[in-house]
């Protein structure tokens, strides 16, 4: 594994997120090549970079902080809810909290019920830039990734102006480059 960097780039996380996500061992967890603490980070300046505010950034820099339900895992963490909530605020651990407990990508879809429109979308938003983020990174793509790719395809329009601008580049980039 990589040494954690950790590079900040447009606007400075506040220290107490970073404390609270090194005291969870996020630079000792592995993630796409590189330690979890880096892809929170890059996913965190990929939203503020697209023009997102800072509720959906800081959703971004703890997207998967529970872990992420799919088929093979369920999230575990939850217990941190409140902790989180103390840290972040309650709309941003809201946002992690639906991205971490709902099936992974079931909300890539034009509509879905059960919240609203509003965190529909950052849902979206914080997904696509949890894939462009780790794509360099990765040297294959398993078949749950891919399918995640396609169905944000058919969700485009609903990304910021430059989070799509910036996914159509990044899908431009896979068909240019041979990942298995």
């Amino acid at each position: 594994m990589q040494a954690c960097q950790g590079q900040l780039v447009e606007k400075m996380i506040e220290k107490k997120h970073l404390k609270f996500l090194i005291n969870h061992k996020t630079r000792d967890h592995y993630h796409s090549n590189r330690c979890l603490l880096d892809h929170f980070i890059g996913t965190y300046n990929l939203l503020s970079l697209w023009g997102n505010c800072e509720t959906i950034n800081v959703a971004g820099l703890f997207h998967s902080i529970y872990g992420v339900k799919s088929k093979y895992s369920k999230p575990e963490r939850f217990n941190l809810r409140e902790e989180v909530q103390s840290v972040i605020g309650i709309p941003s651990e809201r946002l992690v909290y639906l991205f971490c407990s709902l099936e992974r990508g079931r909300y890539l879809t034009p509509e879905f019920n059960g919240i609203d429109v509003w965190e529909h979308k950052a849902l979206i938003e914080i997904e696509a830039a949890n894939i462009v983020e780790q794509a360099p990174y990765i040297t294959k793509y398993f078949n749950d990734t891919i399918i995640y790719i396609e169905k944000i395809k058919n969700v485009m329009y609903l990304l910021s102006p430059k989070g799509r601008d910036n996914y159509q580049k990044f899908l431009n980039m896979q068909n240019n480059r041979v990942i298995k």
